[in-house]
């Protein structure tokens, strides 16, 4: 099973996590993971639908490669947009990346959190999400 994804705030004690991957035996991909957000005294955790959702590596590599030009994805969602991700740069090289993770596509309420995030954790967000991203070859 693939190492979880974590990202933690770099000025707070807020972290976002993609962990429990569920692979859909017919075809290997990957069908359902669950995500987490956590804060100071509040926390939420979901159950994804994953079906053609690897564009999070994409999104993440832009990320990664353009934030120093202001050229960042703008979003990304799960295929029921139960979990949303935003990200947003500033002229000055601030990168936040905005959470929204609800519990499933049908309610009403979601928790919402900001994640400021260093250039340098960059690379490293990567390489956790295309490793999460690719199921593990059977042993």
């Amino acid at each position: 099973m693939p190492e979880p994804v974590v990202i933690k705030c770099a000025e707070r004690e807020t972290t976002f996590k993609l962990f429990e991957p569920e692979w859909h035996a017919r075809n290997n991909s990957l069908q359902y993971f669950t995500a987490s957000l956590q804060g100071v005294n509040v926390s939420a955790t979901s159950r994804i639908y994953a079906f053609r959702s690897d564009s999070i590596i994409v999104f993440f590599e832009t990320l990664a490669k353009k934030w120093k030009d202001g050229e960042v994805p703008t979003q990304w969602w799960s295929p029921e947009r139960a979990l949303s991700l935003i990200a947003e740069c500033d002229s000055l090289g601030h990168i936040s990346l905005i959470v929204l993770l609800a519990p499933d596509c049908y309610c009403h309420w979601q928790l919402k959190a900001t994640l400021a995030l260093e250039a340098g954790q960059l690379d490293g967000i990567v390489t956790q999400v295309k490793r999460f991203w690719t199921q593990p070859a059977e042993g």
